[in-house]
């Protein structure tokens, strides 16, 4: 592998104590398709923070941060939101945008943005009305045909398996005898994929919001249901602490917060061809209310914020208001996005494929989870339903078993108490699945993913101790020092 200077403008955000000699970029080509290693390649682009003390450089961190279809390529100039700095000083970390991803050969259904727009104006997050259902359906064939059209080769060379045979080619480019590894959402499958396809190839990897393994890779209708579940209870606690911490700490605190939460999602689901538009206003459509949700939620550093929307949103009912105008676009825009996430999922995961079947099974989850059923539904299913490739006999998939791994270092999971998007159930499960070989440290907290050096010395000081020793944190551990929602 040879490491170059990288982009200039890819350093912005770049500390101003850290020398920007200390990063590199560089782009190595892996096999399309890894039974046919002399075939074809994909080329993956990759950006490396060296060690600060070189002289006590232990190896490099890969690392993986969710989607899947995330970019990962820029994490490292912003490393020490991940890492202690006595990590940083020892490691190289290394960031890639899997294949499918970013600068790596991303896979794209769409020829143009336009073309983009035009189904996902019919994609919702919560279609309810005949008109919505009817075109979420008929968007979703669209998408399956243009994928089909146009995704080319990589459409069946996407899979978790797939890419985790990338990472043992990029361990052994950067140098490393055995693989050490931060994995976060996303990242811990593709984690715990690797430890159990390479058990022999591995020194240490730290999953934080954790997949359940086994689950995922089984079962997608029900690991979509039981995320719907998850994301219900913990907006349960979120309003219930906001009612116990008062409208003094909450904006949203005052009367019963649970009740107006309510008034509010079931106004615009009732008036889901509407907006309500608010005293600033923010025109509010149950789409939008809904989008709000799962971008917020995994964040506890925004609830503050979230309440405050949430209590204008509430002054205004029952305010109409009609959506403001689509943002113009000029001929033949081109879409530079990627479609990579249901490219993996639709590889990995057991998904129904059927778009008929769609709008009673989202009636039946919202009598279980009111907010979050439907939604999970038309955002976790509904990906697959038409999606143009379905893994066959002798395609590379790893669905386990999940105990392979027996390495002297146990793997290490971080889980929040109050992960919206990968419930706390999920690390215990996988816990329970990797066997005696991996450890779970427990965060009294909410939020999803990773825990900055910033946010708790005790979550970071497990981790440090563990990459830099491969010694884990005791069985039991719990970090409790995370500042808990609606409080100073």
């Amino acid at each position: 592998m040879v490491w170059e200077d990288c982009p200039q403008d890819a350093l912005t955000g770049l500390p101003k104590d850290v020398d920007p000699a200390l990063m590199r970029c560089a782009t190595y080509a892996v096999p399309l398709d890894h039974a046919h290693p002399e075939g074809d390649t994909v080329p993956l682009a990759l950006m490396k923070r060296s060690a600060s003390d070189p002289g006590k450089r232990i190896g490099s961190i890969l690392t993986n941060f969710g989607g899947p279809g995330a970019a990962g390529w820029g994490a490292p100039v912003v490393a020490e939101f991940f890492l202690s700095p006595a990590v940083l000083e020892r490691f190289d970390m290394v960031a890639f945008d899997p294949r499918g991803v970013g600068r790596s050969m991303p896979l794209r259904c769409y020829t143009s943005q336009q073309q983009f727009d035009a189904v996902d104006a019919k994609l919702m997050r919560d279609p309810v009305t005949p008109q919505q259902l009817t075109d979420e359906a008929d968007a979703l064939r669209t998408q399956g045909e243009l994928c089909r059209d146009n995704a080319g080769p990589l459409l069946s060379h996407m899979s978790t398996a797939v890419v985790a045979r990338d990472l043992d080619l990029l361990r052994q480019a950067v140098g490393d005898e055995k693989l050490t590894y931060f994995g976060v959402s996303y990242g811990t499958f593709l984690g715990d994929t690797y430890a159990n396809m390479f058990p022999d190839r591995v020194r240490a990897i730290v999953n934080t919001g954790n997949a359940d393994p086994a689950l995922r890779s089984s079962d997608g209708t029900r690991y979509e249901h039981d995320r719907a579940l998850n994301y219900e209870e913990v907006l349960g606690a979120v309003l219930q602490r906001c009612k116990d911490a008062g409208s003094s700490a909450c904006p949203f605190g005052d009367g019963d917060p649970r009740g107006k939460f309510d008034a509010i999602r079931d106004y615009l689901r009732s008036h889901a061809d509407s907006a309500v538009t608010t005293a600033d206003g923010l025109s509010v459509t149950l789409n939008s209310f809904v989008n709000d949700l799962y971008a917020s939620l995994p964040d506890a550093g925004s609830y503050g914020a979230l309440a405050k929307r949430w209590q204008s949103l509430y002054d205004a009912l029952p305010a109409g208001g009609g959506a403001g105008p689509a943002r113009p676009r000029t001929a033949d825009t081109p879409f530079t996005g990627n479609n990579a996430n249901p490219a993996v999922n639709c590889s990995d995961m057991p998904y129904p494929r059927d778009v008929e079947r769609l709008p009673d099974l989202a009636s039946q989850w919202e009598q279980e989870a009111p907010t979050f059923g439907r939604p999970q539904v038309f955002n976790g299913l509904n990906q697959c339903s038409t999606w143009p490739y379905t893994p066959g006999e002798g395609d590379d998939v790893f669905r386990g078993p999940w105990d392979r791994y027996t390495g002297a270092a146990p793997i290490l999971l971080v889980n929040a108490l109050h992960d919206p998007a990968t419930p706390y159930s999920y690390a215990q499960a996988a816990v329970r699945e990797l066997g005696p070989a991996a450890r779970l440290l427990t965060v009294d907290a909410f939020g999803h993913g990773s825990v900055s050096p910033a946010e708790s010395a005790c979550v970071t000081g497990h981790i440090t101790t563990y990459l830099l020793s491969t010694t884990p944190p005791d069985d039991g551990t719990t970090c409790t020092d995370l500042r808990q929602p609606f409080t100073p």
